[in-house]
């Protein structure tokens, strides 16, 4: 994952995507328990930058022993289809 969004660098299209995690709780109206700041997904060619086109379309618990993960899936640009793994730590420690 990169650093937040860039206000600073307009994207040429006019848009900056991001994204952020959230939990519910499991029963309904379903409330929301917490949220994190905005995050973006790493670009392929600048880990300090944020791919200008993102899209999170699943995600996946992968359980691995000691090593508790999320796999995200997600398109960029419209044209690549990609898969993250973010360690579940680091994603609660994004929801605190």
């Amino acid at each position: 994952m990169g650093g937040g969004p860039r206000p600073d660098a307009p994207f040429r299209f006019g848009s900056n995507y991001s994204s952020f995690f959230y939990t519910l709780e499991g029963r309904p109206p379903f409330k929301m328990l917490a949220t994190s700041a905005e995050w973006c997904l790493a670009a392929h060619d600048d880990r300090g930058d944020c791919e200008s086109i993102q899209f999170v379309g699943g995600l996946a618990w992968a359980a691995s022993g000691a090593r508790d993960e999320l796999v995200l899936s997600y398109g960029v640009n419209d044209c690549e289809a990609r898969l993250a793994r973010v360690p579940l730590r680091r994603v609660w420690e994004m929801l605190l």
